[in-house]
C-alpha cells in the first residue's frame, strides 16, 4: 500500500517435547517479541505476547538463541526429570 515492505531472518529453531512415566518434558514456546528496526537499528515498533519480554530487552539481548530463561530474562538451567523407580 505505502511502498514499504518488512524481512524478518533468523535460523530454525527446534522444540522438542517428549512424554516420559506419563508427564510431558521439554522445550515450548513460552511467548514471543517481535521487533522493527530502522536502518540506524532504531526500534520503530515492537509486539509482546508478554509484557515482561520487552521490559527486560536489554537482559534478554544478552542470551544465546535457545537458551532458557526465567521472567526477568536471566539464564536458567532446566531441572532434570525424578528418578521414577
Amino acid at each position: 500500500e505505502n511502498d514499504r515492505s518488512h524481512s524478518f531472518q533468523g535460523e530454525v529453531i527446534e522444540m522438542i517435547e517428549y512424554a516420559y512415566a506419563g508427564r510431558f518434558y521439554g522445550t515450548r514456546s513460552d511467548g514471543n517479541l517481535i521487533i522493527i528496526t530502522d536502518e540506524r537499528g532504531q526500534i520503530i515498533q515492537y509486539k509482546a505476547s508478554k509484557s515482561w519480554l520487552w521490559e527486560n530487552l536489554e537482559n534478554l539481548r544478552k542470551l544465546p538463541v535457545g537458551a532458557y530463561m526465567d521472567k526477568t530474562c536471566l539464564r536458567v538451567y532446566p531441572t532434570q526429570p525424578k528418578d521414577f523407580r
